[in-house]
């Protein structure tokens, strides 16, 4: 048998395993791993305290580890390898072991294999963790047994033992995870956007593009396909797309329609994808109108939920919404517990989360916006004049993108990180810009120079990772500066 076909059987039991990447994901594939009886290596190019701590207790249950570099020797005669989120796919271990016919996979893909429950998957650029947190409190609403993880953590491989047929697993997926599957299939997919990010990565925005609309390649007639209307042009040369497919949109919202009264015109709202139309069960169209949800099946029109009863802020999270009510509609899901689950599901941190009001100043901490378009959202939604922080690791976007909004709302940019050059020279001469040296420093330029009705954000466009751990480390030692007894 050959090693390329070794996952036909799902039978991992006394094969040579190697793991790239000890984080999370990686952490549980080993788990999952030992558990079915593989011989498991791991192997990590870092080299820090929470790496060597993770490598020793492997290595205390029989895993060969090793860190700072990956060398031939954990990959040569391995049977599979399983790739972390992050882990770049060119590097020279993953094009040795593609020469030497080893098969690659994904974590994700791992956790496949054993998976039991029904799966709802959720990717695109930005929302993906605001929406999959929201469809797991929808379904908890409903008494319905589901489980958030994926690229949200928990990771898909810790929990698909756990978790039965009566579990509904809703996985955050990013372009990361996707590069590796083979036979990952969600019962639900749904695509939120797509827009220039991680093109550190993929190398081009094709590449990203062709990754992202992996998530729905091995769903079959019996599955459905959600996606953003705006978006559906990326789908043009896919030969086939077997799940029944729904869209939705803000821009093409039917509460737009002038003659709207109590239901839209149902025949004006086709899908766009090429050669396919909205065929979900009573062709369901969740929209907008007069501040009010609503969601029309045949020719019944039903609202859900008047906007300012729901806790989510922004006109990106009302997009974020109407994919949500599409998931738990194809689950059929009753629109009660919408209504509910929207009145009291209030966002997860670092993202919009408006944590202080002093002296008339909104302090908001947007942390995860690690690209350009996720900040622009920020930008959209926070009352001017604002402070905006801004930089961080470089990921070669366009961040010009954004210069029309920051010249409309910003009255200073401060500037940190590594892409504050970048930055700078995209963004330069559209308003007052001050660089900093820390989140320290930054932090204290704002409060000096904030008064009441301004909005002081934290919206870098860039990942945390040239000065933070993670954007959550970031967005705490924002918050935490904000709240200390030196600033306001």
């Amino acid at each position: 048998m050959a090693k390329a076909d070794m996952l036909n059987k799902m039978d991992l039991k006394d094969k040579k395993v190697t793991v790239i990447g000890l984080g999370e994901s990686g952490l549980a594939a080993v788990e999952l791993l030992s558990r079915a009886g593989s011989i498991v290596r791991v192997t990590d190019f870092a080299r820090s305290e929470q790496t060597k701590q993770a490598a020793a207790e492997l290595i205390l249950k029989g895993v060969a580890v090793e860190l700072g570099g990956h060398t031939n020797e954990f990959i040569n005669d391995a049977d599979l390898i399983v790739v972390s989120p992050g882990v770049p796919p060119d590097i020279p271990v993953l094009e040795q072991a593609r020469n030497s016919n080893i098969k690659i996979i994904s974590e994700i893909e791992l956790g496949f294999l054993y998976c039991k429950s029904k799966i709802i998957a959720v990717t695109g650029t930005n929302g993906k963790s605001t929406v999959v947190s929201l469809l797991t409190e929808i379904f908890n609403q409903a008494g319905l047994k589901a489980v958030a993880c994926g690229n949200i953590s928990p990771a898909f491989s810790s929990v698909v033992n756990q978790a039965g047929a009566d579990t509904t697993l809703i996985m955050e997926v990013s372009s990361y995870q996707l590069e590796f599957i083979e036979k990952f299939r969600p019962k639900v997919s749904i695509i939120l956007n797509i827009t220039p990010d991680h093109l550190d990565h993929h190398s081009c925005f094709d590449k990203y593009i062709r990754a992202k609309i992996r998530i729905f390649e091995n769903q079959q007639a019996e599955d459905y396909l959600i996606i953003n209307k705006e978006v559906q042009n990326y789908l043009k040369e896919t030969k086939e797309i077997k799940p029944q497919i729904s869209s939705y949109s803000l821009k093409h919202n039917p509460g737009l329609i002038k003659d709207f009264k109590d239901k839209p015109d149902m025949s004006k709202m086709t899908s766009t994808v090429p050669d396919r139309v909205e065929n979900m069960p009573g062709r369901l169209l969740p929209f907008w109108k007069n501040d009010q949800l609503f969601i029309c099946q045949s020719d019944n029109c039903d609202k859900i939920i008047d906007l300012d009863k729901v806790r989510l802020k922004g006109r990106h999270n009302q997009e974020n919404i109407l994919a949500a009510v599409l998931g738990t509609q194809a689950c059929g899901i009753a629109l009660e517990h919408i209504a509910r689950a929207l009145s009291e599901f209030k966002g997860l941190p670092h993202r919009l989360e408006y944590f202080l009001n002093y002296k008339g100043i909104d302090f908001v901490n947007d942390s995860k916006a690690t690209n350009v378009e996720a900040a622009l959202s920020a930008l959209k939604t926070v009352k001017a004049p604002v402070i905006l922080i801004a930089g961080g690791m470089d990921k070669e976007l366009n961040y010009g993108l954004a210069r029309k909004r920051v010249k409309e709302k910003v009255k200073l940019l401060i500037l940190i990180g590594q892409a504050k050059g970048s930055i700078k020279k995209a963004l330069g001469g559209v308003c007052s810009l001050k660089e900093a040296s820390s989140m320290e420093e930054a932090v204290r330029i704002a409060c000096s120079q904030a008064q009441s009705k301004d909005t002081v954000l934290l919206s870098p466009m860039c990942s945390s990772f040239d000065m933070f751990d993670n954007f959550e480390h970031r967005g705490n030692v924002f918050k935490a500066l904000v709240q200390s007894k030196n600033y306001p």
